[in-house]
């Protein structure tokens, strides 16, 4: 029996003084007008937004290639950070978005800074969506540590990003929902949208600290040599 997907919305509640902060509006304050009118049209236009759906864990296997073999919902799935799930009898795969509205939004009467001030808007409506749904874990599911496992997310041989593919088979109509598609490289857009799997352990566990990024604008924990 197909499960339902849960869908959750919410409004973007970001100030324009948190937005003015983010671009350093005050170095440049002959475009503020500019600012005004892309922030309120934003904040009309994003909605944050998420689906998901409570899965089972069929079976899980370790393979003699240092990779794990788990099998969730008929679907299978093999990486080296899926040991992970080793003992975890549930999962719950989601979709989380800044939303669809920007993407068509007209930039060309604005300055050329305005792509970025696009881009700083859909991450905070991507945080505020991911805001949104760990609650919901807490609340609904009672998870005690809401630990999230992304493919693509760290180096390329951690958990092969070609696997969001059967993330969205699992979920459904993704598309249809939260108007998130996917290209044939498997780059989500809109651009600033999450996937994968949430599950409860003891652990904590941070898909960047296996990621050698340095620099990477995101990096929640500190860089770390071995999973």
């Amino acid at each position: 029996m197909k499960k339902s997907l849960i869908h959750l919305r919410t409004s973007f509640d970001a100030s324009f003084d948190w937005f003015a902060k983010q671009i350093r509006l005050e170095q440049f304050p002959e475009l503020t007008s500019e600012a005004e009118d892309l922030y309120d049209k934003a904040s009309r236009l994003l909605i944050p937004q998420s689906v998901h759906l409570q899965a089972d864990v069929d079976s899980f296997a370790a393979e003699q290639d240092g990779t794990f073999t788990v099998v969730i919902e008929g679907t299978q799935f093999n990486g080296k950070v899926l040991d992970r799930l080793d003992g975890v009898h549930r999962v719950f795969p989601y979709v989380v978005t800044c939303g669809t509205g920007l993407e068509d939004l007209d930039l060309s009467t604005y300055d050329f800074f305005a792509p970025y001030w696009v881009d700083a808007l859909k991450v905070k409506a991507l945080r505020i969506g991911m805001r949104q749904i760990n609650s919901y874990m807490r609340e609904t599911y009672h998870l005690s540590r809401v630990n999230t496992l992304n493919p693509g997310s760290g180096n390329v041989d951690i958990w092969p990003i070609e696997q969001l593919r059967d993330v969205f088979s699992i979920l459904g109509n993704v598309a249809g929902e939260t108007g998130v598609t996917m290209t044939e490289s498997c780059l989500m857009i809109p651009n600033k949208t999450l996937a994968g799997f949430f599950f409860d352990r003891d652990h904590l566990y941070e898909s960047c600290a296996y990621c050698e990024r340095a620099n990477c604008p995101d990096r929640r924990v500190p860089y770390s040599e071995t999973l």
